[in-house]
């Protein structure tokens, strides 16, 4: 891997970036395709990120504050102790990929189809997943408090390990979701279902 600490992605110049390694800046670049890069300590912020691809990359310690993400595709990706505040992921497209360990304020997750997305121990406090399709999806040691659930589509998605408190979920979306018993009883409740 070439680590870019002194070059800066506005000088990067290729529309393919392979292998690659960027530490400490602001993002910035003319790329349309990431493969098989690393991107630590990365500034997001402020930014739109339009028509970009990212294979094969990680994303450790990043800040996406602000950002949107347009037409981007993630395929086997893995976003790693990054933070989300008011992040806009939706109409793009996650494929075998891996949220791990995040901080996720206010993030839309709109009109995705997640592939077998897998989220780990993440704050993801009033995030949004309407109309998406999370289905083979899993959510362990997740905080989904006051998240929505709207018209997505969550067949086998496993949110057994996850908290659940004050989420907005639509019948559709509950149709085969794995769940815990005490989760099952907090859906129950959100479907005016009485339990004796």
């Amino acid at each position: 891997m070439r680590v870019l600490e002194s070059l800066k992605f506005k000088d990067i110049e290729d529309t393919i970036v392979y292998d690659s390694i960027f530490n400490n800046e602001d993002f910035n670049a003319n790329a349309r395709v990431f493969n098989g890069c690393e991107f630590s300590n990365i500034d997001f912020s402020d930014k739109d990120v339009m028509n970009v691809d990212f294979i094969g990359c990680k994303f450790n310690n990043c800040l996406f504050t602000n950002t949107n993400f347009v037409r981007c595709y993630f395929k086997k990706c893995h976003i790693v102790n990054s933070k989300m505040l008011n992040t806009d992921l939706s109409n793009n497209s996650f494929d075998h990929c891996q949220m791990l360990n995040n901080y996720m304020l206010d993030t839309n997750m709109s009109n995705i189809v997640f592939k077998k997305i897998i989220f780990k121990d993440n704050k993801m406090v009033n995030s949004y997943f309407n109309d998406s399709d999370l289905s083979n999806g899993s959510f362990e040691g997740c905080d989904l408090t006051n998240s929505e659930f709207l018209h997505t589509r969550m067949d086998h998605c496993d949110l057994s390990g996850s908290i659940i408190n004050n989420i907005k979920i639509s019948n559709d979306a509950l149709y085969n979701v794995i769940v815990s018993s005490d989760q099952a009883l907090i859906l129950a409740g959100l479907l005016h279902i009485i339990i004796k």
